[in-house]
């Protein structure tokens, strides 16, 4: 799957148009706030934007990784979409606080697969190791 880098400066992954998609992430705080989610922007062939989907905050323990996943359907125009990890309710932070996101993945259908990238067993780069695409086995 080629990332596109013209959607106005967005990394957006090529969809179906009308498809159903898992989207998943690790997150990470270093603080106390109201939690995380994933988002999606939506674009159609041209780029222009059709929107977000969004969903509700889970909560995040500190200093933990935490994967979440969601799975949605795109409409009949949508040609793109690009991930977006959002962490809200961070009004007590300190200076220096962190907020981390790794993992990102967008795949066909419901199912929420582990993730394996091109340093895993069996995967390779598509590209520039740790900087693209990767392919492995299915299972």
């Amino acid at each position: 799957m080629a990332i596109s880098t013209s959607l106005a400066g967005t990394n957006a992954v090529p969809v179906s148009a009308s498809g159903t998609y898992t989207f998943s992430a690790y997150f990470r705080t270093s603080c106390s706030i109201g939690g995380g989610r994933i988002e999606f922007n939506q674009y159609d062939s041209t780029g222009a934007s059709l929107g977000t989907n969004s969903t509700t905050n889970n909560a995040l323990p500190i200093n933990q990784w935490t994967r979440m996943g969601r799975s949605a359907a795109v409409g009949a125009t949508v040609a793109y979409v690009q991930p977006v990890l959002v962490y809200s309710g961070e009004t007590a932070c300190a200076t220096g606080s962190t907020f981390d996101g790794t993992a990102v993945m967008v795949t066909a259908g419901t199912t929420l697969y582990d993730y394996a990238d091109g340093n895993s067993a069996n995967w390779i780069w598509n590209g520039t190791a740790n900087n693209s695409s990767s392919t492995g086995p299915s299972s």
